[in-house]
């Protein structure tokens, strides 16, 4: 009896902390600059060769940062190129109450950096992230704050703030694209 009470508590305490591990902790993340401005945030793929990426980045309370600034959520799921290798796709699903991402690329065409760029609007706005396969760590932000602007690719163009969203960009909805053809070049 002893034994199946003791077996029993150990695998509550197994599940308690395999349940624990796959939570994901949010990380934050702010955006500073102007709040008209959308800034590039640098995502990294550290585990490429695994398989796709997902971010989910969000705000859920609309009075983050000042009052109905907004509210927001954005899962992507990408596998970037990495110089060409054909077999990658970006996904986005948005909604949000005001604007607040800009634009996405895959930045590893010409590079293989594994970068995945999504540009945030700015003015001190706070974001929380949490992924799979991306690096743990918080991502770069180029919000002449944080890192100077612009945002060199590696091998690549030269990247700073947008004031719009992208006209192809679905503001409240899904939007899949498997070769992005839209550069921000200086």
């Amino acid at each position: 009896m002893k034994r199946i009470v003791f077996m029993s508590l150990l695998s509550l305490l197994a599940f308690a902390k395999a349940s624990a591990a796959s939570s994901p902790v949010p990380i934050p993340v702010k955006v500073y600059g102007y709040i008209g401005k959308y800034y590039p945030v640098v995502f990294s793929d550290v585990n490429w060769s695994k398989g796709r990426t997902s971010i989910a980045i969000y705000r859920f309370h609309v009075h983050t940062d000042s009052s109905w600034r907004g509210s927001m959520v954005a899962e992507i799921t990408f596998h970037p190129t990495q110089c060409r290798h054909g077999s990658n796709f970006s996904h986005l699903d948005l909604r949000q109450r005001n604007s607040f991402v800009g634009d996405f690329k895959d930045m590893t065409i010409p590079n293989g950096s594994n970068h995945f760029v999504i540009w945030l609007k700015g003015g001190g706005t706070t974001y929380y992230y949490h992924g799979i396969n991306c690096d743990p760590t918080a991502p770069i932000v180029y919000d002449d704050n944080q890192n100077a602007l612009p945002y060199l690719q590696t091998n690549g163009g030269t990247y700073i703030w947008i004031l719009a969203p992208a006209s192809e960009l679905n503001q409240n909805g899904i939007i899949d694209t498997s070769h992005r053809t839209r550069n921000k070049l200086l």
